[in-house]
């Protein structure tokens, strides 16, 4: 008997730890230069009020994404709020994605996205995710000031 109650008490544990704002769901695409960036890490950080440790979403080839939130569970979305987004992409000289199996203080990828957009401090981009599912896109300008 007393193994039935420690067992339910532990699901019940698991089962809490999931519980936190809910999410809704965001994505978008990510243009600059007038074309799509594929490998591009797209973070959305929280600010003020908001709830949650933000999450962050890869583009693909058509430069499309969708957030990941930041916790250990792996779920889609993010909570209402505002957030400041940086974009990030790393490239060789050929343009060519980093190898992923050389460090990244070894490697020779650099930083494609110009700055301010891929500075956490600086990037002016900000997006407000409500209570339905958002599409945020992004149009990086093809002349940086």
């Amino acid at each position: 008997m007393p193994r039935i109650i420690v067992g339910a008490g532990m699901l019940l544990v698991l089962l809490g730890c999931d519980s936190g704002p809910p999410l809704h769901t965001v994505s978008g695409t990510v243009i600059l230069k007038g074309k799509a960036i594929e490998g591009a890490v797209v973070r959305f950080m929280p600010e003020g009020a908001t709830e949650g440790f933000g999450g962050q979403g890869v583009t693909d080839a058509t430069g499309k994404y969708e957030v990941i939130a930041g916790n250990m569970n792996q779920r889609k979305g993010l909570p209402a709020g505002k957030y400041k987004v940086v974009i990030t992409c790393l490239r060789r000289p050929d343009g060519s994605a980093p190898d992923p199996n050389v460090p990244p203080i070894e490697s020779d990828a650099k930083e494609h996205i110009p700055e301010p957009y891929s500075n956490r401090r600086d990037t002016p981009l900000t997006a407000t995710i409500g209570s339905e599912p958002a599409t945020v896109d992004f149009t990086l300008p093809l002349k940086m000031k």
